[in-house]
């Protein structure tokens, strides 16, 4: 029995057959919720702007702010609807806002699982396809095996070096939110308006959402935890030293708490890549030094 993995968990073939879709025909597309989550936002500004021209206040720095956020939205939600892969046999039919490309199984010589969660697909040295993390691609690793096409890993360098931080929508909605406010708040500022202090105000919370994000990063490497966050100390930890570790739930996030000695000494986000990794490394080390002690 072959074991697939994927972003949602471990499927294997006969689950695969349970849901009912053909191995050898079927297409994959888009995150639905992205694709309802972007087209809600480019409809809901475009409502906006168009109540701005009806009711006469649609200056030329609220066209110009709310121009360039419609049109990166509406890109977006180009992207999310068209994208799609849709494998017939042994056709594969490519299409993005780029046009539309056909492939076929004998001309890809390997597939790269990336750290980041996102599987690139090669034909010899070029990139032919790229299914990102939010993306099931169960049925199409499954097909590569079946045509016994090599799947990499970056999961064997991991020992090494082990990065663990947000998953890239995490942090990157929010920055477009804190980005926007930010940018909007300076037209304001331009045209004198009271508004723009709230609307500064406001790009705050997105700001912050943001940050906390994108520092939120911990490195695991040569049997040692560094630990950065946003407005927290860095920190060096022994992977040895840590004593407990448990998840723990606080409000609607669940965290992996790491302790020395009773103590708590750090907090990780369950929800961050490689966490469960982490987890089992240190229980890993937990049985090793319980072995050891048992031995002596």
């Amino acid at each position: 029995m072959k074991v697939k993995k994927t972003n949602c968990g471990l499927k294997t073939s006969e689950q695969l057959t349970e849901e009912r879709r053909d191995t050898n025909n079927y297409a994959i597309k888009e995150n639905g919720w992205l694709r309802i989550l972007f087209l809600t936002g480019t409809i809901f500004l475009s409502g906006l702007l168009l109540y701005g021209f009806i009711d006469g206040q649609a200056t030329v720095s609220v066209i110009l702010a709310y121009g360039i956020l419609i049109v990166f939205l509406g890109t977006c939600t180009l992207h999310l609807f068209i994208w799609r892969v849709k494998v017939d046999d042994e056709v594969i039919e490519h299409r993005s806002l780029l046009g539309k490309r056909c492939y076929n199984f004998s001309e890809i010589t390997g597939g790269l699982y990336k750290e980041n969660g996102t599987l690139e697909i090669y034909s010899g040295d070029r990139k032919i396809l790229k299914f990102d993390e939010n993306i099931n691609a169960a049925l199409f690793e499954y097909s590569l095996s079946q045509h016994k096409i090599p799947q990499e890993t970056w999961m064997s360098f991991r020992e090494k070096k082990c990065i663990i931080r947000p998953k890239e929508n995490h942090y990157i909605i929010p920055g477009i939110f804190f980005l926007y406010l930010l940018f909007y708040s300076v037209i304001l500022i331009a045209d004198a308006k009271d508004a723009a202090f709230l609307f500064l105000l406001l790009s705050c919370i997105p700001g912050s959402i943001f940050l906390y994000f994108l520092t939120d990063k911990t490195v695991v490497r040569d049997g040692w935890l560094y630990r950065n966050g946003f407005l927290q100390k860095s920190c060096k930890i022994r992977l040895a030293d840590i004593t407990k570790m448990e998840r723990k739930k606080m409000l609607f996030v669940e965290f992996l708490i790491l302790y020395r000695d009773q103590k708590k000494i750090a907090k990780i986000s369950a929800r961050n890549r490689n966490v469960d990794w982490l987890q089992i490394k240190l229980a890993d080390l937990k049985k090793d030094n319980k072995k050891r002690k048992s031995k002596k």
